[in-house]
C-alpha cells in the first residue's frame, strides 16, 4: 500500500461487549450461527447498508458442529507457543511518557456527540495501513469457530500487528467442524487450510462479506479511566501463539462495518467525522465533537478527524457547539485533516 500523509488513530468505546448468540435447536444441533464475537452493536448504519455480495441466512449453513466423524483430525494440530512477542508492534498513544508496547496506558478523551457527552480512548496510528485517498482498505482474515469462543475455541487470525501488510480490518470466515473436533487443536491459518482441504476431515470454511475492526496490541496495555463496563481484550490464535486485541462494534447489527464495495480483498468504508479543537497549540479539553453516537444512523468507527485552531480571527472556545450540525463553515474549510478510527462511549 502507498505511504500517505494521513495519520490514523484508533479509540476504544466504553461499553459492555455483547455476544451475538445463535439460537439453539435440539433437532438440528445448531451451536451458534458461526459469527459470534464480543462487540456486537445494536445500531444499524444507514449509508446504503452493505452493497457487497452478503450471503442470506438461507445460504449460510446453520449447523456449525455437524454429526459427522472427521477423519485424520489428529494430523491437524498446532503446538501452543504461548504469547506472541510484541516487541516490534506499532506504538500506541499513551497517557504518560511510557515508550514501547508493555505496561502502557491508553489515553482517554472526553467530547460531545449529538449534544451528548461521550468519551473515547485514542489507541494507535495506522499511517501505513490504510489508503484514505482511494478509500480502499486491504482486509486480513479472521476464522471464527462455532458459537461463543469462550465455549468452543478462540478465533484464528492470519496476521499479527507487526506484519508488513497488517490492517485492523478482518474479513470473517466461518469454520464448520465435525463433532469429534477438539477445542483449540488448530491454532494457525496454515493448519486450518490444510484441514479444510484434507480428505474427509469434516472441516469446512464459509467466507462472509462481513468485516470486523480489530486492533491487536500487547496484553499489558490498559485503558485510562476504565471500569468494569469498559471493553476487554479478546484472545486470538496466530501461528500457534496467542495475540490480543480489541474487537470494535461496527454500525451493522452483527457488529461489522458498513461496506461500500463488493466482496473482495479491497473494501471501502463509510467515514464519519470528528472535530479536534486547539487554542495556542494546546488541546481544548472536553469539547471535541463526533458526528454521531454509537446507535445513530451516521455512526462509523472510521472517521475523518478535523483539527481546528481557534484564535481571535477563527473563533473562540465559547463558540464551540455540542453538535457537528452547528459547526462554522470556515472551521470546516480551514481544518487540517487526518483519518482516524474511533469508538464512542454512550451515557
Amino acid at each position: 500500500m502507498n505511504k500517505i500523509n494521513f495519520r490514523v488513530f484508533v479509540l476504544v468505546l466504553t461499553i459492555t461487549f455483547m455476544f451475538i448468540l445463535g439460537c439453539g435447536d435440539d433437532k438440528s444441533k445448531e451451536k451458534g450461527t458461526g459469527n459470534e464475537m464480543p462487540g456486537g452493536n445494536t445500531g444499524q448504519g444507514s449509508q446504503g447498508g452493505i452493497t457487497g455480495d452478503d450471503k442470506t441466512q438461507e445460504e449460510i449453513p446453520q449447523v456449525w458442529i455437524t454429526d459427522k466423524e472427521g477423519k485424520n483430525l489428529e494430523t491437524y494440530r498446532d503446538d501452543d507457543h504461548g504469547d506472541y512477542d510484541t516487541t516490534n508492534y506499532p506504538n500506541k498513544f499513551l497517557s504518560d511518557d511510557t515508550v514501547g508496547n508493555n505496561n502502557g496506558q491508553i489515553k482517554k478523551i472526553n467530547c460531545y456527540a449529538k449534544g451528548r457527552k461521550t468519551s473515547y480512548w485514542f489507541i494507535s496510528s495506522v499511517d501505513d495501513q490504510l489508503n484514505p485517498l482511494e478509500k480502499n482498505y486491504n482486509t486480513n482474515k479472521i476464522y471464527i469457530f462455532p458459537g461463543d469462543q469462550k465455549e468452543f475455541q478462540k478465533a484464528i487470525v492470519n496476521i499479527a500487528a507487526d506484519s508488513a501488510n497488517y490492517t485492523p480490518l478482518f474479513q470473517v470466515i466461518n469454520v464448520r467442524v465435525p463433532k469429534n473436533y477438539k477445542k483449540d487443536a488448530i491454532k494457525s491459518e496454515e493448519t486450518l487450510l490444510k484441514a479444510a482441504n484434507g480428505k474427509e476431515s469434516g472441516i469446512e470454511l464459509v467466507t462472509r462479506d462481513q468485516v470486523f475492526l480489530i486492533d491487536l496490541m500487547d496484553m499489558t496495555m490498559t485503558l485510562e479511566g476504565s471500569n468494569a463496563a469498559s471493553p476487554k481484550q479478546v484472545t486470538f490464535w496466530y501461528n500457534g501463539s496467542q495475540v490480543y486485541g480489541y474487537k470494535f462494534p461496527g454500525p451493522r447489527e452483527d457488529g461489522g462495518l458498513v461496506l461500500n464495495s463488493k466482496a473482495g480483498t479491497a473494501k471501502s468504508i463509510f467515514l464519519g467525522s470528528f472535530y479536534h479543537f486547539t487554542q495556542k497549540g494546546q488541546d481544548v479539553l472536553n469539547q471535541n465533537l463526533f458526528n454521531d453516537i454509537l446507535d445513530g444512523k451516521d455512526y462509523s468507527p472510521v472517521v475523518t478527524r478535523h483539527y481546528v485552531e481557534l484564535d481571535d480571527v477563527n473563533g473562540s472556545v465559547a463558540e464551540i457547539p455540542t453538535d457537528t450540525a452547528k459547526l462554522k463553515q470556515k472551521w470546516l474549510d480551514n481544518a487540517q485533516k487526518d483519518l482516524d478510527l474511533i469508538l464512542p462511549q454512550v451515557k
